[in-house]
């Protein structure tokens, strides 16, 4: 009896003569190619293509033909090549938009608007539904992270090899044709099936580094600082004038002095009969009065925190790290701290608190009158994140009552103000301090530097507690809310994963006489099927390693041809676009 007839088909090909198809991992395209007489009929443009070995069947459905080729032999004998595209030709267009798991000022994952916290198998699955695919396997996910995706007209299959790619998954399309993600590594050894051709063995050694580094996105701190009143001096030609303490102002009543001299004593805040004189700006006479009114009793500068000097929650730091200057400061508009609030919805939706300015003044209730330090300012403010500088809508000061009875009156002090506000840091190099976790790698490839993986969404949050000391003219420090040891859990999670990317592997390579109906899994990477050519079919199937880099160069061919002659296409445009290019063509002999 003889042996079976091993057939590669695809409609319309006539005069097959044999082929070959190397099913691979990931989201593009597998290409199979069949080789066969010339012919005067056309093609079918889309069509299942089938590996066929006695009872062994194998249909790939929605292929479509992506290139076509002529060879003439020496001998005048003329061979048409038709590649064809399996199915996944299709992932390639498509869009998505969604942001998810963005996270709250402490570092949390919002739990509102509804929907924002999803699992990565959640992202998987909206990805697969996106792309048109209803039966699909991703049972295999389990890694427990939330990774902040901001998905902008992004494309389906592209978002989804990342997502897989970083959660240790491997993209698969099954002889049952379902898109499997499967866990990478998983899977059994090759068995002996009793048609073995030929076997190989090796192992996959991987590029070990000594160490790796998650690094998250830019830590917050929260802390509160201390304010001084400035004013704007005169300026001097185009530019404006000089921020300097309301003391040194060259206005001041009696000339500039030194801060501390109170100048502006005896100056009723809201008028500042004391201040004379004229200035030249852009060609107009300006009043002095009218640059002090605006800016004298309103305007205050962060000068250094609140306990004092510029190095905050120093055990938090990292070593070395030194502020010195004000500058390394970069101050946000708000807090770490959340207020909830009803979104539109009906939701709970957390909300930044505005900074907050507390501390003494004089406040002009009924009667009026000093506030108590640690008042909490009510009224209206902006922060000037550029100059540093608290800007308040009303005039803020404190008064001192001097003399008794009749003889009694008040003068003008500064108020003793204190500003609440988070904000990033930069050390004395310039770069913003962030989140990381740093781990040795055992048995690494000797000294290296470090493997980096970047999680912007990962932040730590520092936020300082105070409290007023016993005086009442100041904050000391009760603490420090910190989020780092949650962070560093989550950071854990992606140094696991990629540990697991670095383990060494054993491989193998086995080709089988045949069609053999072997699924894909976390571990077989490739799988090629031969049929005619003079030979014998085979199966061949690469584990943990790739055996034909044709393939993988034929796929990328494939999708750069798809998207030349697609652009922004629909399936059914692009489709016709090929069938006219390489199909209604008539090959002469």
């Amino acid at each position: 009896m003889s042996d079976p007839q091993a057939l590669i088909e695809f409609p319309g090909i006539e005069g097959i003569v044999g082929g070959s198809f190397t099913l691979s991992a990931g989201v593009e395209p597998s290409v199979a190619q069949i080789n066969s007489e010339p012919q005067e009929s056309n093609y079918e443009k889309q069509g299942t293509l089938k590996l066929s070995y006695a009872s062994t069947k194998i249909e790939f459905p929605d292929c479509i033909v992506v290139n076509q080729t002529a060879r003439r032999s020496s001998s005048g004998r003329t061979t048409i090549t038709t590649s064809i595209a399996d199915r996944r030709w299709k992932w390639q267009f498509g869009h998505i938009s969604g942001q998810y798991n963005a996270r709250d000022t402490d570092g949390t994952v919002k739990t509102a608007p509804e929907g924002n916290k999803k699992s990565v198998k959640e992202l998987l699955e909206l990805l697969l539904d996106r792309m048109g695919e209803s039966d699909y396997e991703i049972d295999d996910v389990t890694t427990e992270t939330n990774p902040r995706v901001d998905w902008d007209y992004a494309n389906p299959a592209d978002e989804l090899a990342k997502l897989a790619r970083e959660s240790g998954l491997v993209v698969h399309l099954s002889l049952d044709n379902k898109v499997k993600l499967l866990r990478k590594g998983s899977g059994e050894a090759l068995q002996d099936r009793g048609s073995e051709q030929s076997k190989g063995a090796g192992v996959v050694p991987t590029t070990r580094p000594s160490k790796m580094l998650v690094v998250g996105g830019p830590s917050r701190f929260q802390s509160m600082f201390k304010l001084e009143p400035v004013g704007e001096d005169v300026p001097v030609g185009d530019a404006d004038g000089e921020i300097k303490h309301i003391d040194e102002l060259s206005y001041a009543p009696g000339g500039a002095g030194e801060p501390g001299d109170n100048k502006w004593e005896k100056q009723g805040p809201n008028f500042l009969f004391g201040v004379t004189g004229t200035f030249q700006k852009d060609g107009q006479t300006v009043k002095k009065r009218d640059l002090a009114l605006r800016t004298v009793w309103r305007w205050f500068r962060i000068v250094e925190l609140a306990e004092g000097g510029l190095q905050p929650m120093e055990d938090v730091l990292p070593e070395g790290v030194e502020i010195k200057e004000i500058e390394q400061y970069q101050f946000e508009k708000g807090l770490i701290d959340t207020t909830t609030k009803k979104n539109k919805n009906g939701d709970d939706v957390k909300q930044e608190k505005p900074p907050q300015v507390s501390g003494k003044w004089h406040s002009q209730g009924n009667p009026p009158q000093n506030t108590k330090f640690g008042a909490l300012y009510s009224g209206d403010f902006d922060v000037d994140q550029e100059l540093r500088i608290v800007k308040f809508k009303d005039p803020i000061y404190q008064t001192l009552a001097a003399g008794s009875g009749s003889s009694v009156s008040a003068t003008i002090r500064p108020p003793e103000l204190f500003l609440k506000i988070a904000y990033t840091l930069k050390d004395q190099d310039g770069l913003l301090l962030r989140a990381v976790l740093e781990q040795d790698v055992s048995n690494s490839d000797g000294e290296t530097e470090a493997l980096v993986i970047k999680r912007e969404e990962l932040v730590e949050t520092y936020k300082q507690k105070y409290k007023a000391n016993g005086s009442e003219t100041a904050y000391l420090v009760d603490g420090v809310t910190r989020n780092d040891e949650t962070i560093a859990e989550e950071s854990q999670k992606y140094i696991d994963l990629a540990e697991d990317e670095l383990n060494q592997e054993s491989s193998e390579d086995f080709t089988y006489f045949g069609i053999e109906r072997i699924e894909p899994d976390g571990s077989i990477k490739q799988i090629a099927w031969t049929v005619g050519g003079g030979a014998p079919a085979t199966t061949r199937v690469g584990r943990n390693t790739e055996i034909s880099f044709a393939a993988n160069r034929e796929r990328d061919q494939t999708r750069r041809l798809s998207q030349r002659i697609a652009g922004r296409q629909t399936e059914g445009e692009l489709a016709e676009r090929i069938f006219d290019r390489f199909l209604k063509q008539k090959t002469r002999s």
